[in-house]
């Protein structure tokens, strides 16, 4: 898996590329995850956008970053998901616990229309 951090403003913009296939790939992305949190941001948008697949273990590590974010006062957007992820993300009714965006643009505009 390939990484890309990006900051704009108070907001770290991580891009994934690759398969977010099994248990290797789903601990480099929270471990990714991780090292931007400790830039002192505790918002987070991942841009999906060239992730051409998720598993169960891939969903697990994207819950475990919402999960730090929340955790830290921060959250956590998704931006750029392909069909067959945003049918995972239905399926398992994760759909309803993310912020999910078609555009990293769009997703860093909801954190100042919706701060939550």
């Amino acid at each position: 898996m390939k990484f890309i951090e990006t900051f704009h403003g108070d907001v770290c913009v991580l891009g994934v590329q690759g398969k977010l296939k099994g248990c290797q790939e789903a601990e480099e992305l929270y471990e990714e995850f991780k090292r931007c949190s400790q830039k002192h941001v505790s918002k987070f948008v991942l841009d999906l956008q060239k992730l051409d697949w998720s598993g169960s273990l891939g969903i697990g590590a994207l819950i475990g970053c919402l999960t730090a974010a929340r955790g830290a006062g921060g959250d956590l957007r998704l931006s750029g998901l392909n069909q067959k992820i945003l049918q995972l993300l239905h399926i398992t009714k994760l759909d309803g616990v993310f912020h999910i965006y078609d555009t990293v643009n769009q997703a860093l505009n909801s954190f100042s229309a919706h701060p939550d």
